[in-house]
């Protein structure tokens, strides 16, 4: 199974967020802070990146040119936001997450997405490990704990992601700590170069 993390875009500052709610009357709940107008532009271009970037990867591992990743988030808004982002850049008909879990929330532990995501797969008509792409979109540090405890068996922050950077994992079909394999990660303005260079070459 491909399993790619991509920490959520550019949101609204905290001070900046707590300020706009405080002036409208509304609450100034964390978990409503939204991409900014600049994030949503970035992040974009990063999805853009990574469709290349996925089917490319795809056509030369499985022949399947155009993978059909599922897209799961965090329930955060601005994780929810990234998540529609690249569900629109991979051609899904709603610019939404296939789903959203708990499990990828910050301070969660990545046993308990390990857990979600074995259920999730086999929830699915046709899904096995081994054809599955899933695209999971949360925050740090829970992200980079995530992939060191994928890669070495460990819940150790060894892997900081940027704002819209991706990280790309070959996991073993018992979905077990510590036999992950590191495919690639880029982050965001490699993505965008990424993109940039495909849309020059057309």
């Amino acid at each position: 199974m491909i399993l790619v993390y991509v920490r959520h875009g550019v949101a609204m500052d905290r001070d900046a967020f707590a300020k706009h709610c405080i002036e409208g009357g509304i609450d100034a709940d964390d978990e409503l802070r939204p991409l900014t107008l600049d994030g949503k532009r970035k992040m974009k271009k990063n999805a853009e990146g990574l469709v290349l970037g996925l089917h490319t990867f795809a056509d030369s591992k499985s022949g399947m040119a155009k993978p059909k990743p599922l897209i799961v988030s965090s329930p955060l808004i601005r994780a929810v936001d990234t998540a529609g982002i690249l569900a629109r850049a991979f051609g899904k008909a709603k610019p939404k997450p296939d789903a959203v879990t708990e499990t990828l929330a910050p301070g969660r532990s990545p046993k308990e997405f390990r857990d979600y995501l074995y259920d999730l797969i086999h929830s699915r008509p046709g899904r096995t490990h081994v054809n599955t792409i899933v695209i999971a979109v949360g925050h740090e540090p829970s992200l980079s704990t995530s992939i060191g405890w994928w890669m070495i068996g460990k819940e150790k922050s060894r892997f900081p992601q940027k704002k819209g950077a991706a990280t790309c994992l070959e996991i073993g079909n018992a979905l077990a700590a510590g036999e992950a394999r590191l495919l690639w990660s880029l982050p965001p303005w490699a993505l965008r170069a990424l993109a940039k260079s495909t849309s020059q070459s057309g």
